[in-house]
């Protein structure tokens, strides 16, 4: 395992650093009224699309920025200048920097669906997951319980892929239920 390295934040240099492991610390300081002594790693919540995010302020302003942005724009060059940050082993939260790359967005689609792919290359390819029994959960209870994914479709009037991206992790929720494999 490698050191952890801390870097300015750009933009925001002297106030934030962001480590090679995608940590963000605010930087200890004194204002007119009290002082911290000591840094303070910030606490990283997730957003719609499970990404990391943090919160940064300097000047009385407060914005939100992508964790992984940040990281790759301390650590990572980008020649090309491409818009976009890849997460190469798919996991949004892993914001290492061995784990991140720049790209364009085609790429970044591309590298999505290998995902989808990956997960998912048994729903099309062994269609015995299909047959597989399925739980139908809303509020942590499970409601209803049905011998296959086309039952489901069938007697809840939803569509089968629907159901299995859910069952294969590509999507929390159908129409406000949970779907797990037995």
């Amino acid at each position: 395992m490698s050191e952890e390295i801390w870097k300015p934040v750009v933009w925001y240099e002297g106030v934030y650093e962001v480590s090679s492991f995608g940590r963000i610390k605010s930087l200890s300081y004194r204002s007119h009224n009290w002082f911290r002594l000591r840094d303070k790693i910030l606490k990283q919540t997730y957003n719609k699309k499970w990404y990391l995010t943090v919160w940064l302020s300097k000047d009385s302003i407060t914005n939100i920025f992508l964790s992984h942005r940040i990281t790759a724009i301390a650590f990572i060059k980008n020649p090309k200048s491409n818009p976009q940050v890849n997460h190469k082993n798919w996991i949004k939260d892993d914001n290492r920097v061995e784990n991140l790359e720049w790209c364009t967005n085609l790429e970044n689609q591309r590298h999505s669906y290998a995902n989808l792919w990956r997960k998912c290359s048994l729903l099309w390819f062994d269609r015995s997951v299909f047959n597989k029994k399925v739980f139908c959960i809303k509020w942590e209870e499970i409601l209803f319980e049905f011998n296959s994914i086309k039952e489901a479709a069938n007697i809840m009037n939803l569509h089968q892929w629907h159901i299995s991206q859910c069952c294969c992790w590509n999507r929390k929720t159908h129409w406000g239920y949970i779907w797990k494999h037995a």
